[in-house]
């Protein structure tokens, strides 16, 4: 698969830009991709249900009380983009159904059922995000913030690449060009 590098080279390539050899080096293009590598991953991450990005976590419950809701929980520290929000029965009918993965039970091998989703509402305290819900022992299914270039999907990377390349096409090669 793609690293960083091999990632912002074909960026820059579809830009008839430079190539680069490092992200720390002293090029224009070396800072326009720095500066906007993790933005633009980040961006198509959220952006669809990429397999590979894909999370199924029970919710750690907190114990302070949200006026609106039974229950509070922690936001995943590595949720980019909460998709749902469900219970225990659901999971664990989705497992009954077939969801076994070497042997074992795997939360990230889960079998989707069909929307179970239940009303929650993402709270921010100042210092934390928090999930508020009615549901006893809920799990979220989300967007992990993957960072490893080895895991990414092919179609995920190219995605990436031309969403990378429309960021920093204006400051490399300026408005005119193109036209």
């Amino acid at each position: 698969m793609a690293g960083q590098i091999e990632i912002c080279n074909i960026a820059l390539a579809q830009i008839r830009s430079k190539s680069i050899n490092s992200l720390t080096e002293a090029s224009i293009e070396a800072q326009q991709c720095k500066l906007h590598f993790d933005i633009a991953r980040q961006f198509v991450l959220r952006d669809a249900q990429w397999q590979f990005a894909k999370r199924v976590e029970p919710l750690q419950l907190r114990t302070e009380e949200q006026l609106e809701w039974v229950y509070a929980y922690q936001y995943p520290i590595d949720c980019l983009k909460l998709r749902k929000v469900f219970g225990d029965l659901e999971f664990k009918q989705s497992m009954n159904a077939g969801d076994i993965s070497s042997g074992y039970l795997s939360y990230n091998n889960y079998i989707e059922p069909a929307d179970v989703s239940v009303p929650y509402e993402l709270i921010n305290d100042g210092d934390n995000r928090i999930i508020g819900t009615d549901l006893e022992d809920a799990y979220a299914m989300y967007t992990k913030d993957v960072k490893d270039t080895t895991l990414f999907d092919p179609t995920f990377t190219s995605a990436f690449i031309y969403y990378l390349a429309s960021m920093i096409a204006v400051p490399l090669t300026g408005v005119d060009i193109g036209r």
